[in-house]
């Protein structure tokens, strides 16, 4: 058998790779040469890292057959590849979120793949939000986009530079009943749209589904406890459910159970204490109509010992407030 022996050194490759050439370096200074007499007014970063965090998509959906159509508000905008964005109820779609999902929706496209191995026309983007976003909108028509209201107050088309993908917009707070399972997932939605939610997790018999309507269910009465605490009082909340707002909230009614029982203490204090007050107030007051009896006696001339007889005062207490009236001589 043959073996082949390399003779290169350790110092001999690294020479080697100091002989590579370093195109990124040798581009920047070519570029630095020509702008050199506006390069005061100018900066060059190398390596520029975009962002702390790794891009994620929120959600990819792909269609495992392209021939499948989808009918609802949705769906039916989508191809084999879609980029989904997820707007919290409190934020707003922004210029900059436009541009964003696009770019990930890019990166998507091209990174670790073949040479249009995701064709550009099988991409779609949709962002879903609970607001309408007024100001996004504004900025891509002043740049010469053109927005399309394919749904009544909930969805929208945006086509034309800058965007760059097959663009929607949904605002989940207009959505039709049928899509209650989204809309409850948002503050202040109604007994209505949860009770529709929890009826269609209790008759379905696909486990699947059923956990997924459970994960919503459960986020819904997160955000939306008065309403949840509402129906459980009010007896339409089934026992299920009832089990798992208790579970969501057991912090909660573990702090009001132990507020009320701190309340029930404070209230146990005050009304010990009032008592005590008007017990006290009783004393003084039965004190101070014996001393007012003992000085109308005094002042009667009636004896020490008779006084001490009929109101039970000591005869050093008599002599105390007959010194009080300015009295020297007692008849015993």
């Amino acid at each position: 058998m043959e073996m082949v022996v390399s003779t290169d050194s350790t110092e001999e490759r690294n020479e080697e790779e100091k002989k590579k050439l370093d195109y990124h370096g040798a581009m920047e200074a070519a570029l630095k040469s020509m702008y050199d007499d506006a390069y005061d007014s100018m900066v060059t970063q190398s390596g520029k890292k975009l962002g702390e965090e790794v891009p994620y998509l929120d959600l990819l959906i792909l269609k495992k057959d392209p021939s499948l159509r989808l009918n609802d508000e949705i769906g039916s905008f989508f191809k084999e590849n879609n980029v989904i964005e997820n707007k919290g109820y409190t934020d707003g779609i922004s210029i900059n979120d436009v541009f964003k999902v696009q770019a990930y929706a890019g990166m998507y496209m091209v990174l670790d793949r073949k040479v249009d191995e995701i064709p550009w026309e099988t991409v779609t983007v949709t962002v879903i939000q609970f607001k309408y976003p007024r100001a996004a909108f504004q900025r891509l028509m002043e740049m010469g986009c053109v927005i399309k209201e394919r749904v009544q107050g909930s969805v929208w088309e945006v086509s034309g530079p800058p965007v760059m993908f097959p663009f929607q917009v949904v605002n989940a707070v207009n959505l039709g009943e049928e899509w209650s399972v989204i809309k409850i997932m948002s503050p202040g939605a109604t007994e209505e749209a949860i009770l529709k939610v929890q009826r269609d997790y209790e008759q379905t018999n696909d486990p699947r589904k059923k956990q997924h309507l459970g994960i919503v269910l459960k986020l819904s009465l997160m955000n939306n406890k008065e309403t949840a605490k509402k129906m459980e009082e009010t007896g339409v909340m089934t026992n299920e459910m009832i089990e798992t707002a208790r579970y969501l909230f057991a912090d909660e009614f573990e702090a009001e159970a132990k507020k009320h029982a701190e309340d029930l203490e404070a209230e146990k204090k005050k009304h010990e204490e009032d008592l005590e007050a008007e017990k006290k107030k009783h004393e003084e007051d039965l004190e101070a109509n014996k001393t007012q009896t003992i000085q109308n006696m005094l002042l009667d001339k009636v004896k020490i010992s008779n006084i001490e007889k009929w109101t039970g005062a000591s005869p050093k207490k008599i002599i105390e407030i007959a010194k009080a009236l300015g009295m020297t001589s007692l008849s015993l």
